[in-house]
Parts: structure tokens; sequence; C-alpha cells
């Protein structure tokens, strides 16, 4: 394996980088190859862009011309359909989006009507046209396939999907239970009641029969006076 020293790689990805500038391109191409070794620790504009999108062909222009017209700045293109890590290492998930990349390691997503005097004005410093720093990412993710990142994309409303399904479940568990609780309550008051009411009812059969009785008694001693005389 021949080893390589550090000027050759910074040559190699300089090549890497410049290869569009070859076709009279002003945009470098920017890869995960030439990332660490080109971009890392420089300031950089870049915008990343999709092949199927239009927004994202209608932006490349411009681009064009902020590079041309600015030669001081470094622009830069990451294609996200070649190569998908990149984005997902900065979270990024709407195309086209222009960020800067700080040489302090922090990068800010432009914000606002995309021109060209506005995304050179955001590129030199204007904070009115700068969302919030972020850290740059120490290591950028590898790619991954199209089925991965369709999966990714619909894992949160599935998630989500989950979490309500869950709670949909506990909450009728809980109005079983206060159902069940409360059905139990009103048997029981109502076995109480069932139960105060024949005790009350025996208690008035035995009043009437010892009435009955008396009556009896006072009877059969009328009947003894009357005979006595």
């Amino acid at each position: 394996m021949v080893q390589m020293s550090s000027p050759t790689r910074l040559r190699l990805a300089l090549c890497c980088c410049y290869f569009s500038a070859a076709r009279g391109s002003y945009v470098a191409e920017i890869t995960p190859e030439s990332w660490p070794m080109f971009v890392v620790g420089r300031t950089w504009l870049v915008y990343f862009s999709t092949y199927d999108c239009i927004h994202c062909t209608r932006l490349a222009p411009l681009m064009e011309h902020v590079a041309e017209s600015s030669p001081d700045l470094r622009v830069g293109r990451v294609n996200n359909t070649a190569h998908n890590g990149m984005a997902r290492s900065f979270g990024i998930e709407w195309f086209p989006t222009i960020v800067l990349l700080d040489a302090s390691g922090v990068w800010y997503e432009f914000v606002g009507i995309r021109t060209p005097r506005r995304v050179i004005d955001f590129a030199r410093g204007n904070p009115e046209l700068r969302g919030a720093s972020r850290p740059i990412p120490d290591r950028l993710e590898a790619d991954v396939s199209d089925a991965w990142l369709i999966l990714e994309a619909c894992w949160g409303p599935f998630k989500m999907t989950i979490i309500i399904v869950l709670a949909i479940g506990l909450i009728g568990q809980a109005c079983v239970w206060a159902w069940q609780e409360a059905r139990r309550q009103l048997e029981e008051e109502e076995g109480k009641g069932k139960g105060k009411g024949k005790g009350d009812e025996e208690d008035e059969e035995e009043e009437e029969d010892e009435e009955e009785e008396g009556e009896e008694e006072e009877e059969e001693e009328e009947e003894e006076e009357e005979e006595e005389e």
C-alpha cells in the first residue's frame, strides 16, 4: 500500500473538490473523501441539494454567480443524492439548504429569501440572515440506502402512533377500572339497603304478632270475667 504525505493528500483533495471547476464551474463538489482534508478548519459557503429537486436546480445558477463574483469565498455543493450521510450529519432534511461552515467550528443556516446579494452578505457574516449557531459535527455519518431513509422518515410518525395507542389503552383500562369500582360500590349499597329493608319487615311482623297475641289475651280475660258473673 502506498503511503501518501500530507501535501500529496491535500493536493488530491484540491483536485477532488475542484474537479467541477475544470468543467467551467466555480462551485466545488464536496464529498466525504475531501471533507476532512479540505473543508474542516476553513470557512465555506455550502449548499445541500438533490438531483430530483426543482428548487435545487434553480438555485445552482445563483450559487455559481455568487462563487464567480466573490472569488474570496469558498463555495461548495453537497450532492445529497450521492452522499446522504453528510446532510444527515447536520440534521438537514429540506433541500436546498444553504449553510456557512465557519472556521471556528460552528455552522449557520441561511434564512430568508435567496438572492445573490443576500447570500453573499450571509457568507460575510450578516447576523440578520443567520439562524442559530450549531457545532460542526466531529465526524460524518455513513451513507445509507434509500430504504433506510424511508424507514427513518416513517419512524417518527410511527413512534408517535405507538405512543398514542398505548396512551389510549391505558386510558381505556383506567375507565374500565373506574366503572367496575363504581358498579361494585353500587351493588354494596344496594345490598345494604336490601338487608336493612328485610330487617324492618321482620320487626313489623313481630310487632303485629305481639299485638295479635295481646288482643287474644284480652278477649280471653273478658270471656273469663263474663263466665264468672
